[in-house]
């Protein structure tokens, strides 16, 4: 049996920018696949990126840490309440986008690999999971939430058959999305299930075999804290044993190798994504989903009307923040006024919203 120790520096290997490597990597970029992804994606950023920005329609939407507010608007020295609304704003998008766009990714562009040039089905989710979620139609959502205890499949997002294996992708979106808690849980999946997950799926689509990758859709190695490296040493306690540490590091196997588990990220990621069965083939994948996305938001933003959204949202809280007035006739303490300029107080208005769920007007 390997020994424990170098587990995590033999799978944390540093990837480095090539120039001539990436040049390839553009040369063998599939244009169709490109457009493909570019199609799905203006059609999701058309219909969504409007709907999620207009989402927000008052004051506290906007809400964030009132600490943090106030040390970076100082730093940033948004004097104003138009600057510091734009940068709220901004920043409520960014958060926002930064979890519906990885839902979207597992939605829409997950569903364009492995290409028509790879015999294998598409990425989806798994059946078996949809049916379980069928099952809790018509429940409250206490009922859901006491049901989704017993789920077999709630930790796989998405699932394809390729070289006679089934491929089971639990996807994290990036380098630190893990926490100690979701290590716990996943590690827990996994020992529990997926004996469940290999026997249904050679009941259900007669494969050999699963693999089950934790996947993170950017990063590197390196760059990640660690979680998902955390799972497998945790598996090697359950069964699971490492397969070959200097030519398969961080592949993990039950004893007759029909139960795989390992995890890939960034360039690794898609590459896995696009070919499942030789990953090594398709190092380029990652490129065709910037590309796509770069296409579809060209398109987007000739068409939607994103640009408007945006110019309502600041307005709207714009006026909102001008409604957090503090009390007047001497009501506030003299040294108040004495030890704070305007821009102090702006940053203290907005901080103060933090802790109300509505202005009164």
């Amino acid at each position: 049996m390997t020994s424990p120790r170098g587990f995590y520096k033999a799978i944390k290997k540093t990837r480095t920018y090539d120039v001539d490597e990436v040049a390839a990597w553009f040369q063998a970029v599939d244009r169709a696949t490109v457009e493909r992804i570019g199609t799905a994606m203006e059609t999701y950023i058309s219909l969504n990126l409007p709907k999620a920005i207009r989402s927000k329609s008052k004051l506290a939407d906007y809400r964030t840490s009132p600490y943090v507010l106030m040390a970076t608007a100082g730093a940033l020295r948004l004097d104003d309440v138009q600057s510091l609304s734009k940068f709220l704003v901004d920043i409520k998008l960014y958060m926002g986008l930064e979890t519906s766009f990885g839902k979207s990714i597992e939605s829409v562009v997950m569903r364009q690999y492995p290409t028509d040039l790879h015999r294998a089905t598409r990425w989806a989710e798994p059946e078996e999971k949809l049916a379980e979620f069928a099952l809790l139609k018509g429940l409250s959502n206490e009922e859901k939430s006491m049901k989704r205890v017993d789920s077999i499949w709630r930790e796989i997002d998405a699932a394809c058959i390729d070289g006679g294996r089934r491929h089971l992708l639990t996807i994290k979106s990036g380098t630190s999305t893990i926490n100690d808690t979701q290590v716990g849980g996943m590690f827990t999946a996994i020992r529990d299930n997926h004996k469940s997950w290999l026997r249904e799926s050679v009941q259900n689509y007669g494969v050999e075999g699963i693999d089950v990758v934790i996947g993170l859709t950017y990063g590197t190695d390196r760059a990640t804290n660690n979680k998902e490296n955390q799972i497998l040493q945790k598996l090697t306690t359950a069964g699971f044993a490492e397969v070959d540490r200097v030519n398969q590091p961080g592949v993990l196997a039950n004893a007759d190798g029909t139960v795989r588990v390992s995890r890939s990220i960034g360039v690794d990621y898609w590459a896995y994504v696009a070919n499942p069965e030789d990953p090594a083939s398709t190092q380029h994948a990652f490129l065709e989903v910037l590309l796509g996305l770069a296409v579809a938001l060209q398109r987007a933003h000739t068409k939607s009307d994103i640009g408007a959204a945006l110019n309502e949202r600041l307005d709207l809280l714009g006026d909102a923040m001008k409604q957090i007035r503090f009390p007047e006739g001497g009501a506030l303490p003299s040294w108040i006024g004495q030890e704070l300029g305007v821009s102090e107080l702006t940053w203290l208005a907005a901080a103060i919203n933090a802790f109300f769920d509505e202005v009164q007007t």
